[in-house]
């Protein structure tokens, strides 16, 4: 199958696309999925460029590019019964991994999401990340209560267009802090309001 690797740490010419082998199933806990879509977030660039060395390796890079696994089961090990084949799912692959930039991958099939039917599985494609992001920002870590207001940095980014709707369903108000050439994409989410910045 088809990878993009990289063996050096440095700018966009470092990637290569690579033949590498289709991998196997396991015996337990485990899906074949023929990967769809990916998407590329911060981190991937930042880790191709050697800034979190002590995570993606000192010398020579060991995590790979792409979190982000959007595709449709091709095998399961025979003790998976809630998943089928041809299932479309949705996975974020951890930190020290990362590698859903090719055609194939195995995942746990515990660590996968399956998607509803009526959802197209290429809308689907940026959430893992930015999506995780911003339920862990709203949810776990910000300590807000209900009808609390809330301010979102950068409302239009990937975070921020998912933490927008977040918001909005959980909290009453929410106050989006944006730049005033982006106001024109929050007035689509439907902010209540926001504020716009001079340049």
């Amino acid at each position: 199958m088809k990878q993009v690797l990289y063996s050096n740490y440095g700018n966009s010419s470092v990637l290569k696309i690579e033949e590498t082998e289709k991998p196997s199933i396991r015996k337990k806990n485990s899906l074949l999925i023929r990967i769809c879509y990916s998407s590329l977030n911060a981190i991937d660039w930042k880790n191709r460029k050697g800034d979190f060395r002590l995570v993606s390796g000192l010398i020579k890079p060991r995590t790979k590019q792409g979190f982000d696994v959007v595709g449709i089961i091709e095998e399961k090990s025979n003790d998976i019964k809630n998943l089928n084949i041809g299932d479309k799912v949705v996975r974020l692959l951890g930190n020290f991994e990362g590698g859903s930039l090719c055609e194939y991958i195995v995942v746990k099939a515990d660590s996968v999401v399956k998607i509803p039917n009526n959802i197209p599985i290429n809308q689907v494609a940026g959430l893992p990340m930015a999506g995780t992001t911003a339920w862990l920002a709203l949810l776990k870590l910000s300590g807000l209560k209900k009808n609390d207001r809330v301010l979102i940095n950068g409302g239009s980014s990937g975070v921020g267009h998912i933490a927008i709707p977040d918001s909005k369903s959980i909290w009453r108000k929410s106050y989006k802090y944006i730049k005033y050439q982006k106001s024109r994409f929050l007035q689509t989410a439907r902010c209540g309001f926001y504020y716009k910045l001079s340049k």
